[in-house]
């Protein structure tokens, strides 16, 4: 996929996202990886203004048993004692700066996942991105 954008795209700024099922810590064959070496750089880890608390996190979201029966919407968050492995990217080529970057974790009392927010068993991904020189 990132060689065939390529011969679209040029030079235009290029922005993959998604669930790659897959982390590039774990996995030699990682989507991530497979793109970074096509050119293309993970919007967290290029950004002064990220928001480092939420890399506590992790992307997805299993419930694992904690919270009954795996349905995919989990009810409680883990904040683990590091920042943590993901498999939901933001990856960008020709793009100059990624201004801010967030994985997005609402939470209520009780360290619960907030039910207005939360849409899936993934958290959002977000990205404040540049296009232009």
């Amino acid at each position: 996929i990132a060689r065939w954008m390529d011969t679209k795209a040029g030079s235009t700024p290029v922005v993959f996202t998604g669930d790659f099922n897959a982390n590039g810590a774990t996995d030699p064959h990682a989507g991530s990886l497979a793109l970074r070496a096509e050119g293309y750089s993970d919007a967290r880890g290029t950004v002064d203004g990220a928001d480092y608390g939420s890399f506590y996190y992790s992307s997805s979201n299993g419930t694992n048993g904690t919270d009954g029966p795996d349905d995919g919407y989990p009810v409680h968050a883990v904040r683990h004692p590091y920042p943590t492995s993901r498999i939901d990217y933001i990856m960008v080529k020709n793009s100059p700066f990624t201004f801010r970057y967030r994985n997005e974790v609402r939470l209520t009392s009780g360290n619960r996942f907030d039910p207005q927010y939360q849409g899936s068993d993934h958290n959002m991904q977000f990205a404040v991105i540049g296009i232009a020189g």
